[in-house]
């Protein structure tokens, strides 16, 4: 499990910068516009929508024919983007 986490972490590497030139700019917007609530809703989406985000690049590397040579379990796999989605609203 930990190792899909990582592959996860390295395959979102790229659009954490993404993630991090919005929460910068959104959080400009805050300040600009005095409301605080529309930052907490912002990185509330930005952060739910990382195991999407996972998904496409495993798809675009076309990781699932790869995952499923591993001796790990489908129910493992699934099982690790549910917590990834877990970890980032927790961390939202």
């Amino acid at each position: 499990m930990r190792a899909l986490f990582y592959k996860d972490l390295c395959v979102l590497q790229k659009m954490l910068r993404v993630y991090a030139l919005f929460v910068v700019l959104y959080t400009g917007l805050m300040v600009w516009m005095e409301d605080s609530s529309f930052m907490a809703l912002v990185i509330l989406i930005l952060f739910s929508m990382l195991p999407v985000t996972a998904l496409t690049g495993e798809q675009n590397t076309n990781w699932g024919r790869f995952g499923q040579t591993m001796p790990v379990h489908r129910r493992t796999m699934v099982t690790e983007k549910y917590l990834l989605g877990l970890v980032g609203l927790v961390l939202s």
